[in-house]
């Protein structure tokens, strides 16, 4: 498998390079596979390789795709009763449990924080009302790193129409 390598300046300009398979386990789900709900939590971090998940909050039925690249997680921190990933096609990841994410963080404090920064983001757009700017805005993100719109306008209709989370 490639190794996933994220670079990261130093205070003296130097390019440091992470390997973020260092720090986890890869593994890989087919499509429909739940990967964390609140009945079956897990307190770790994934780096998507590549396929897409859905982020669902159960609860406000409000939904986030995450597609390759990514960060998603349920980290203690961020873990809640109402949310569950599921993949929406095979995917392949790696998975950063909570003792090895504390070593990243002494060892690569950037990365951390973005890693926390993505989660919070995740957390806070599942929490929130949606409205069409949101939305649009959802929209714009995935067009600028590449990934499949058609997916992401798939995964609103069908929970506009059918979500089990909405019924």
């Amino acid at each position: 498998m490639k190794a996933i390598s994220f670079g990261v300046k130093t205070g003296n300009g130097h390019q440091v390079s992470t390997r973020i398979d260092e720090y986890g386990i890869e593994g890989h789900l087919s499509k429909d596979e739940i990967i964390y709900s609140p009945e079956q939590p897990e307190n770790a971090t994934f780096y998507l390789k590549t396929g897409y998940v859905q982020l669902v909050n159960q609860e406000k039925c409000i939904t986030r795709v995450v597609g390759p690249g990514e960060f998603f997680g349920d980290r203690s921190i961020f873990h809640s009763k109402k949310v569950y990933t599921q993949a929406l096609s095979n995917i392949e990841y790696v998975r950063v449990d909570e003792q090895s994410f504390s070593q990243l963080m002494y060892s690569n404090v950037k990365l951390a924080t973005d890693i926390i920064t993505s989660l919070s983001k995740h957390s806070i757009f599942l929490n929130e009302k949606q409205n069409l700017f949101s939305l649009m805005k959802e929209l714009y993100a995935h067009i600028k790193k590449g990934n499949s719109v058609k997916l992401l306008l798939m995964n609103w209709k069908m929970n506009k129409v059918s979500s089990p989370c909405c019924n």
